[in-house]
């Protein structure tokens, strides 16, 4: 009677187990982009990222736009579009998840045509705007030298 019991027993824990199993790999497959960042906040697309990105003590706004992204200084509300006519894109609808970096050393990767060169480690010295796919890779948006860049994160 009691292998009976314990048969039952064993049935129930496996099933048990092979159900949570099947639940966390389905919760790890819906989960989000894994990013190369140790320290960020997540943004909806459609959201504004108020930060104090050029390092002014008041609190910048940047909005991602199909074809640039659009920085209003916190201080005097002037508008700095980067787009192709400053050197960074001209179209962003690749872009699948944006945000905020606060980690203090990133990377950037060096490419010519189409293939990696070498990748380097860059020190950000305030948070940075960073624009990803998951597929593509992405890079950063920083301020430095009171001049925005961008750093190249894909291959």
């Amino acid at each position: 009677m009691k292998s009976i019991v314990y048969y039952y027993l064993f049935v129930l824990i496996m099933s048990y187990l092979e159900f949570l199993n099947s639940h966390i790999s389905l919760i790890s497959k819906k989960s989000e982009t894994a990013l190369p960042y140790s320290k960020y906040q997540n943004y909806k697309l459609s959201d504004t990222i108020n930060i104090d990105l050029n390092t002014d003590k008041f609190k910048d706004k940047i909005i991602l736009k199909p074809n640039c992204i659009e920085i209003f200084d916190g201080k005097s509300n002037n508008v700095l579009k980067l787009n192709k006519k400053n050197n960074f894109y001209n179209n962003y609808k690749w872009v699948e998840s944006w945000g905020v970096v606060y980690d203090k050393i990133t990377f950037r990767n060096v490419v010519k045509n189409s293939e990696l060169l070498y990748t380097e480690e860059i020190k950000l010295k305030n948070p940075s705007v960073f624009l990803w796919n998951e597929e593509l890779g992405g890079g950063i948006i920083t301020f430095k030298n009171k001049k925005y860049y961008w750093i190249h994160q894909a291959q």
